[in-house]
This record gives C-alpha cells, structure tokens and sequence, in this order.
C-alpha cells in the first residue's frame, strides 16, 4: 500500500486474496489511495509470453 501510495498507481492488478485483504485490513484506511482507479482481480501478470 505504501507503494500504491508514493508512485499515485491508478491501476492494481492482484489477484483476489489482496483484494480481500485491502478490503479487510485495518491498514488500508492509514494510505491515501485515492489515485487507484480500478482493481484488477486476478490478473496474470508476466504470462503474456505464454499467450504468443
């Protein structure tokens, strides 16, 4: 979250245990993550080469 927060992230793709976490997590409202602009669920990160 301290990430999200210093580099203004607009979009997050994670897969759904974070989003579950963000969204339980007492933490959450301690970061000013007002930049995201959409949460991806379970984004696949990295497989692009698997798909070509």
């Amino acid at each position: 979250m301290e990430l999200i927060r210093k580099y203004k992230v607009t979009v997050v793709p994670v897969a759904h245990p974070v989003v579950l976490a963000f969204a339980k997590s007492p933490e959450t409202e301690r970061y000013d993550l007002s930049s995201v602009r959409i949460i991806i669920p379970n984004a696949v990160i990295g497989q692009v080469s698997l798909i070509s």
